[in-house]
């Protein structure tokens, strides 16, 4: 990464299981992604949902209620993409 703005590293083919790792944390952000281009909250719970890190440390309730913290603690930005819950 410089001011010319960021550039791929060639490396060749990596290992099948780095490369499922990569996949699976590529999918965590992709569905993020899906849920703003959307304005579907229920893909933001699901996004967390596939984080194997955070499946591994809290419940699906916790998880959710995360999300709805950082949602309404970040409305400034989000807007009517995200709105808060009623």
């Amino acid at each position: 990464v410089d001011r010319g703005g960021v550039h791929p590293c060639r490396f060749g083919e990596l290992p099948n299981s780095v490369a499922a790792m990569c996949r699976m944390e590529i999918n965590v952000h992709q569905l993020a992604v899906e849920a703003m281009l959307e304005r579907d909250r229920r893909k933001v719970y699901q996004a967390l949902m596939m984080d194997p890190l955070t499946h591994s440390i809290m419940t699906i309730d916790e998880m959710e209620s995360l999300v709805d913290e950082l949602i309404a603690g970040q409305q400034e930005w989000l807007g009517e993409y995200l709105p808060p819950l009623s």
